[in-house]
């Protein structure tokens, strides 16, 4: 037993090249490690927000239905092409069934880990050491929305392209002539690919140059380099111009407003990471003066570090650490902060795969400068041991989070089942505005708390594309005009509920239908009279709640 175990890790610390028995062997462990933790909320998670309206514009979209659906998310995602034609594909092929499209979202997560390692080991690291940053990455808790959320889940084809791109040109620095030309070429594709699907991958895809520069040098390097620069910055400059209409690039004074609560967010987030038990503010500090102290006193002994081992772990730490400025770098004046939760955190998606390589690199420095190198398997074996006790941190916050989530998915079904129990047949057209439960159960974790997750679902419960439906929570008021019902925020923060409440989601009298989710009693507003007494009498959640209806 002891001699296979230090044949295994003896494998695994190896730098041979690498193998597609090896990729198998990773996609399996990656696809055990994913099912192990996200099967809880595949088994009981559901959609949230953008989810509903995918579905049901899919659901009621005329014939060709889904072509008909791509062109309407194009209108609405602009410089994504290929998101746009992607996020129909799973209402097509699985309907309403929740846990197929949460199996989707965890696998798209798998694929795009499993192509970061064989990215990681064509760079050079181990193949213990590029799967312990590829499993990282994917139970990487301040990006977990991209495994949580089922639309989201398909962002994750834009960092396996990436990937996929990057492995094929470190695979073409070791050929000369036209067959570099193809590997390279054919990167140079799948860089253009995952732009067409999320442009947050630009900023790392620019880096890429400098892993060329450390694997094959300068010479090498910069012609490839130059090549990516030649499609990368033409994709988002095309991207940001056609999307300016629905998601305008940030301007200088949004960049330089968010800039420090950006960097501040991005700090702890990052610390975080190397620390998920912990206390996070010291352990960066901490590890750089221990790698320093222990490298300090290793010279004073005479080891001289003749195998270069502890210059590669810093130079693999040093450009993990541009690596992951460089994926934070397109979300500066977004509004998406790094250390937001729920479905916001998807601004990370890119940060995990860089901050995971960043942690696994620290790993094996720290290891390798308090053990040395004479030592391989003890080395290894410390830094794998950091690198389990990391991912079980990361695991946890997971689990933490599919609780949240799987208990927003319950609260609406009993919101859609208040619903459809008082207003069993609406009129054709009519709008309801539904009040008495939580919006969200934490901040970025909804139940239905936007004007487009409401109305979706509405849709799709009574089968019905004429029927509106609005979340209604305290910060709402109504104007009672003398034509309809007009709801409109008086104190929300703009952005994160009230965005969309106006004149366009008003109803005529007769149209209107006030439904007391916590009551189970619903009024149709039929004049201004009748508007103002039943519209005092609505209750008013507060936008985040505990989990409960208003007096349950």
């Amino acid at each position: 037993m002891r001699r296979a175990a230090e044949g295994g890790l003896r494998w695994a610390l190896g730098r041979r090249r690498l193998t597609w028995r090896e990729v198998v062997v990773a996609g399996v462990l990656l696809a055990a490690l994913g099912a192990l933790v996200f099967a809880p909320h595949v088994r009981s998670g559901g959609f949230q927000t953008d989810d509903w309206s995918t579905a049901a514009v899919y659901r009621f979209a005329p014939a060709p239905r889904y072509e008909n659906a791509a062109r309407f998310q194009r209108a609405i995602l602009g410089g994504r092409p290929l998101l746009a034609r992607a996020q129909p594909l799973p209402h097509a092929v699985f309907g309403g069934r929740f846990g197929w499209h949460l199996a989707l979202a965890v696998a798209l997560g798998v694929l795009a880990s499993l192509a970061a390692f064989g990215a990681l080991r064509l760079a050079g690291l181990p193949p213990l050491h590029a799967l312990g940053a590829a499993g990282l990455a994917l139970v990487f808790p301040w990006s977990d929305a991209t495994r949580l959320w089922p639309i989201a889940g398909l962002n994750n084809l834009a960092p396996l392209a990436a990937a996929g791109g990057l492995a094929l040109a470190l695979r073409g620095l070791r050929c000369t002539g036209r067959r570099a030309v193809a590997w390279h070429g054919g990167a140079l594709a799948l860089y253009a690919v995952a732009l067409g699907f999320y442009e947050a991958v630009a900023g790392i895809a620019l880096c890429f140059g400098l892993l060329y520069v450390a694997q094959a040098g300068w010479r090498a390097a910069w012609p490839r380099w130059l090549a990516d620069i030649a499609v990368v910055v033409p994709i988002v400059l095309w991207a940001q111009s056609v999307s300016s209409d629905v998601r305008p690039a940030p301007g200088t004074q949004s960049i330089r407003r968010d800039l420090g609560p950006f960097a501040s967010d991005a700090l702890e987030v990052a610390a975080r990471s190397l620390s998920p038990f912990g206390p996070p503010a010291a352990v960066p500090g901490a590890l750089a003066l221990l790698a320093a102290a222990m490298w300090f006193v290793r010279r004073r002994r005479g080891d001289r570090d003749p195998d270069g081992e502890l210059r590669r772990w810093a130079v693999a730490a040093g450009l993990s650490a541009l690596a992951t400025v460089a994926a934070w770098a397109p979300f500066v004046g977004s509004g998406l902060l790094p250390g937001f939760g729920g479905i916001n955190n998807r601004g990370n998606i890119v940060a995990a795969f860089t901050l995971g390589a960043l942690a696994v690199s620290l790993a094996g420095l720290g290891a390798t400068a308090a053990l040395g190198t004479r030592r391989p398997l003890l080395t290894g074996g410390v830094a794998a041991l950091a690198i389990a006790v990391l991912g079980a941190g990361y695991a946890y916050r997971v689990r933490s989070d599919i609780i949240r989530w799987d208990r927003a998915t319950t609260l609406q079904a009993e919101v859609l089942d208040v619903v459809g129990r008082t207003v069993p047949r609406p009129k054709p057209g009519s709008m309801l505005y539904v009040a008495g439960y939580p919006p969200m159960v934490d901040p970025g974790v909804s139940v239905f708390s936007v004007p487009w997750d409401l109305d979706g679902a509405v849709k799709l419960r009574y089968g019905d594309p004429t029927l509106r439906a609005l979340p209604i929570a305290a910060g709402v008021v109504f104007d009672c005009a003398p034509a309809g019902v007009v709801p409109r925020v008086s104190s929300l923060p703009d952005g994160l509920y009230g965005s969309g409440y106006g004149v366009a989601q008003g109803a005529r009298y007769g149209d209107a239908v006030l439904v007391d989710a916590a009551r189970g009693r619903a009024t149709v507003v039929r004049d201004p009279a009748g508007c103002r007494r039943a519209t005092a009498r609505l209750p008013l959640a507060p936008l985040i709640g505990d989990g409960r209806f208003l007096g349950s």
